[in-house]
């Protein structure tokens, strides 16, 4: 925004309003933070990713269904690969090095 108000036509990184976006539409990844806890969180179609910044043996992978909704099956040891592609895309929301 700082960049439009300065008259700056450089493109964003990513866009603005993709958080909403993800809510109505599953196509878009949902990204969000827990600042206090040092959580992030990134949702991509059926899948979820929790991740414990300070504690990483803690992050949490949840195949999101009618039949799991209360996200009670780890999926992190089962899908390794899933997991680590929702981390990068995780990382590079946030900026976050890996």
């Amino acid at each position: 925004m700082r960049s439009a108000a300065l008259g700056e036509t450089s493109a964003p990184q990513r866009q603005l309003f993709s958080e909403v976006d993800a809510l109505l539409d599953k196509k878009n990844a949902l990204y969000w933070a827990a600042p206090r806890i040092s959580l992030r969180m990134v949702e991509q179609g059926d899948w979820k990713l929790l991740h414990y910044l300070e504690q990483p043996q803690l992050d949490e992978l949840y195949l999101l269904q009618p039949s799991s909704l209360y996200e009670q099956e780890n999926l992190i040891l089962s899908e390794p690969h899933r997991a680590e592609q929702l981390l990068q895309d995780l990382n590079n929301w946030f900026d976050l090095a890996p």
